[in-house]
């Protein structure tokens, strides 16, 4: 139901800022931080009275949500005492051409809005709808970059007394794992359960680059940049209007628990993988649907980037941090491969060659990345024309719990990032998932047809 129009009423965005003095230091962003220089939007969607995951509000609650706002003002300003990062502001620290987070407790934002609707009349959630992103709060006032604030939340109350999170993160503060930290932990302020947060560490020492740099590895992924990337990168006019056209079409596609059985048998059915997860045989899906469907010319390179935890594999000193506050993730190298060998092979040669791209990625793979940035003077992901999917489906948003039980839907707002592909899960504890893409308006009938299992 995208042309659903969604009347709402957001008050004036107050400042949130840490319950109780916190560190005050301009904080050191490694170069894969450079790299993320966006932010993450996510809506969580807590529906009354429908589905199985449908909130049950307390005799405290049933108003028109004053307490439940307190409780989340409350909560907010606790949790960032101990994920202050957050609510600090970015910093180009010009000496070293780098950007920095300057943590002096600025605070995060957190507005009201109330809808005239209910969340039933909403329709199809699945159905991404540009309305949707009036369910979040852009800073869409800021001048500079030191000005954009890096969390903000907004909390809409419907008719019907359900409600929807929108959270706004930079991902120069946290990762997808870091997200879901503070997601827990503030909804288990906001609970009011008694609990202490022990502060986060948001260090990145273990990411700086070697002295001397030394670089061991082919970086074809990488782009190098003439200047900080914070600084060709920052535009605020891609925090749209709800109303501005989008430049492409966005659906969310359902796969079943039997769907993902099906690909990664399809992947193992010629004997010559010894093993498939259900993240590759979906990706090795996609990557080729979304090839045939672009309609490349056969020598084509179709690129595909996959986003992988390396929280693991720093095995030398200085070690990953313990309750660590940052950027745990990396983009593997880009698969390269044309688009006539991904139509002309099989679902098990494209998972095989997601394999071989994710094992390369050992901690001398990482150390050279990280050297290579610092040679070039700035380096990102060469994206463009590629595709880069990550996944949310397994780290825990589905099961956060401000006190009114599990959301019922977890989404991400249409964007412009057509190159990006979101796994989320399904919030039906059935084991399937939804994909989350993008594509040329005349072309997602056929994407369509070919992710069909």
């Amino acid at each position: 139901m995208g042309s659903y129009y969604l009347q709402i009423n957001t008050e004036e965005p107050e400042v949130i800022k840490p319950a109780s003095p916190t560190k005050k230091c301009a904080l050191y962003l490694n170069n894969f931080d450079q790299q993320v220089f966006f932010h993450v939007e996510m809506l969580l969607v807590y529906d009354v009275g429908h589905g199985e995951y449908s909130i049950q509000l307390g005799d405290d609650l049933r108003d028109d949500g004053g307490a439940m706002i307190e409780r989340l003002r409350e909560a907010l300003s606790k949790a960032l005492v101990a994920y202050y990062p957050a609510a600090g502001r970015y910093r180009i620290n010009e000496e070293e051409a780098r950007l920095e987070i300057d943590c002096g407790e600025q605070g995060a934002l957190l507005a009201v809005a109330r809808s005239s609707s209910s969340i039933a009349e909403l329709g199809d959630l699945d159905a991404p709808n540009p309305e949707f992103r009036r369910l979040l709060l852009y800073p869409k006032s800021v001048k500079s970059m030191e000005e954009v604030p890096l969390l903000t939340v907004q909390v809409t109350r419907f008719r019907c007394g359900g409600f929807i999170l929108g959270f706004f993160i930079s991902h120069v503060v946290m990762d997808g794992i870091s997200i879901s930290d503070f997601l827990h932990d503030f909804a288990t302020i906001t609970r009011g359960e008694a609990v202490e947060l022990a502060p986060r560490d948001p260090d990145r020492s273990c990411f700086r680059h070697r002295s001397p740099p030394l670089v061991t590895r082919d970086h074809p992924e990488l782009a190098a940049l003439p200047a900080t990337p914070a600084k060709l990168l920052f535009n605020p006019s891609s925090w749209y209007d709800a109303t501005a056209p989008l430049p492409i079409a966005f659906k969310t596609f359902s796969f079943t628990a039997r769907d993902l059985a099906a690909l990664k048998s399809r992947a193992l059915a010629e004997g010559s993988l010894n093993s498939c997860s259900t993240f590759q045989a979906l990706t090795a899906h996609v990557w080729r649907a979304r090839t045939a469907a672009m309609g490349l010319d056969p020598a084509a390179i179709s690129k595909l980037f996959v986003v992988i935890s390396i929280r693991d594999k720093l095995k030398a000193p200085p070690h990953f941090p313990e309750r660590f506050l940052g950027n745990g993730v990396i983009a593997a190298p880009c698969v390269n491969t044309t688009a006539a060998e991904l139509r002309e092979n099989s679902l098990t040669f494209a998972v095989r060659r997601i394999q071989e791209t994710i094992a390369s990625v050992d901690e001398g793979y990482i150390r050279s990345e990280l050297d290579w940035c610092h040679v070039k003077g700035h380096g990102i992901i060469d994206l463009p024309g590629g595709m880069i999917i990550t996944t949310w489906s397994r780290l825990g948003f589905d099961s956060v719990d401000f006190g009114c039980g599990r959301p019922a839907y977890v989404a991400a707002p249409v964007n412009d990032r057509r190159e990006y592909v979101l796994v989320l899960s399904s919030c039906k504890n059935d084991g399937g998932v939804n994909l989350f893409m993008g594509m040329d308006f005349d072309k997602m009938a056929k994407l369509e047809a070919l992710l069909k299992v």
